[in-house]
């Protein structure tokens, strides 16, 4: 008799084990997964410009085209080769007219420094090969591109009116400039050892 109840205890427990692991079996096929959808990730479209903005985006790109011509092209430019070091971001100072191919070189590196510009290694005598007009042409035209690019800076001039810095965009040969003839003489009377540059034949 007592057998017999233990035999149906053992058995209880084996078919409750059985159910349980039947259950247990299951359970992962009733359990609804969560779905994991994978998408491509979407970027926030960049807004558009306006049509000002465009204009203004095109126009600068025209005259940075300029710049690139005339730093390639231009005579006194080819001797320098230029290039950029750093962002166009500063208007840029008009600097009197020189009187000399000395003075003008020594203008055109200035203002090249001053925007970020840095020529190549150049010999003096090269630079010294150009004539005035080719060195003023030079300088106006570059400082023409930089008023459209950047802009120019005040000035004292600017403030009180006096109209100096208009001397730069005279063409040469006007009278704010001096002549070939003159220049020519000036040119025997000035020592390139003198240069604020570099001595004669030097590698700037």
């Amino acid at each position: 008799m007592g057998s017999d109840v233990k035999d149906r205890q053992i058995g209880q427990t084996v078919r409750s084990k059985i159910g349980a692991k039947e259950e247990y079996d299951e359970t992962p096929d009733k359990i609804a997964m969560p779905k994991t959808e994978y998408s491509p990730m979407k970027i926030a479209p960049r807004e558009k410009e306006t049509t000002g903005e465009a204009r203004e985006r095109a126009k600068w790109q025209h005259n940075y085209g300029h710049l690139k011509t005339l730093l390639k092209t231009d005579p006194v430019f080819k001797i320098l080769r230029p290039k950029f070091i750093g962002p166009l971001d500063k208007p840029i100072s008009i600097p009197p007219p020189g009187t000399n191919k000395v003075d003008e070189i020594n203008l055109i590196l200035q203002m090249l420094d001053d925007m970020g510009v840095c020529p190549n290694a150049f010999h003096g005598d090269e630079l010294l090969s150009c004539s005035l007009e080719q060195l003023k042409n030079a300088a106006n035209e570059f400082v023409e591109i930089m008023i459209m690019l950047v802009g120019k800076a005040n000035t004292p001039e600017d403030m009180i009116g006096t109209p100096s810095d208009s001397l730069r965009k005279h063409p040469a040969g006007s009278p704010h400039y001096a002549s070939e003839d003159s220049e020519s003489e000036s040119d025997g009377s000035i020592s390139i050892r003198r240069m604020s540059l570099r001595p004669s034949g030097g590698t700037f």
